[in-house]
């Protein structure tokens, strides 16, 4: 799953990735925000409430396992 994290949003979205022990590639740094590749896991789902309240945009929801 790849994500576009705004910098205002970064140090929570690093938290919940620490947090869960999320498989992450490299942050890509973009003019106002970075990019971040999630591999696949269970817990994607859960990461994706807990950073709700953040500007995330999903740009490829592959990983995420649908109910």
């Amino acid at each position: 799953m790849k994500i576009e994290v705004p910098h205002s949003a970064l140090r929570s979205v690093q938290q919940a990735i620490k947090q869960l022990r999320l498989r992450h590639g490299p942050f890509y740094k973009l003019i106002n925000s970075y990019r971040i590749y999630l591999y696949p896991s269970k817990k994607l789902s859960l990461f994706l409430i807990m950073i709700s309240g953040t500007d995330v945009k999903v740009l490829d929801d592959a990983g995420v396992t649908q109910w």
